[in-house]
């Protein structure tokens, strides 16, 4: 076989055949990507923030190659975003907020007299950034990613939490907050105590 016609294959025949492969796994290799490249930040909570942002932005973008180049940039983007979550401008946001034991206890101890579903949601809340006001819909979100539960009870189990304590009605209506200390709490959670099976009784 000449060498043009090797090279006429390749170029008319698989090439194209790879291309077409790429294009329908790229929908698929880019949230690979965007997971991976969150994972890589360093922090708990850019990472939940960011990779659901990412995986909506990805998702936003026509075309399956351009998804692809655009998780890529996600990536390449790594070294420059760890830069800033350590020293940059918006490093405040994910500074964390050291337990003592003792308040550590108290907080337990209120936690755990808390209805099962409304500590889901609770834990689920250490994924909202230090200082950061939230909707029900953000918290909503969260669920979704985070427990076992359907976001569809997330408001009244908001309203649980915030007659316990766990969480501040800001002024504004359907905006809530954390202190410093519970969500310091609320991260601990999220790290470390993985989703509980539902009682049932809690569909939508």
């Amino acid at each position: 076989m000449s060498a043009g016609l090797v090279a006429l294959v390749l170029t008319a025949v698989l090439l194209p055949l790879a291309l077409d492969e790429l294009r329908d796994w790229s929908p698929r290799l880019a949230t690979k990507m965007v997971r991976w490249a969150a994972r890589r930040l360093g922090h708990q909570l850019a990472q939940a923030r960011y990779e659901e942002e990412w995986a909506a932005n990805i998702q936003a973008v026509p075309g399956k190659l351009s998804a692809l180049l655009a998780a890529l940039g996600y990536v390449l983007a790594i070294p420059r975003m760890r830069w800033n979550l350590k020293r940059g401008p918006n490093a405040a946001l994910f500074q964390e907020t050291p337990l003592t034991e003792p308040i550590r206890v108290v907080f337990r101890r209120g936690y755990e007299t808390l209805p099962w579903a409304a500590r889901q949601v609770f834990r689920c809340l250490g994924a909202v950034p230090s200082r950061t006001a939230f909707t029900v819909a953000d918290a909503a979100r969260l669920v979704e990613q985070f427990a076992a539960i359907r976001s569809c009870h997330t408001e009244t189990l908001l309203k649980v939490l915030v007659k316990s304590a766990f969480v501040q009605a800001t002024s504004e209506a359907g905006v809530y907050d954390l202190h410093d200390l519970t969500a310091a709490f609320a991260r601990e959670l999220l790290c470390n105590e993985e989703p509980s099976s539902p009682p049932g009784g809690l569909g939508c």
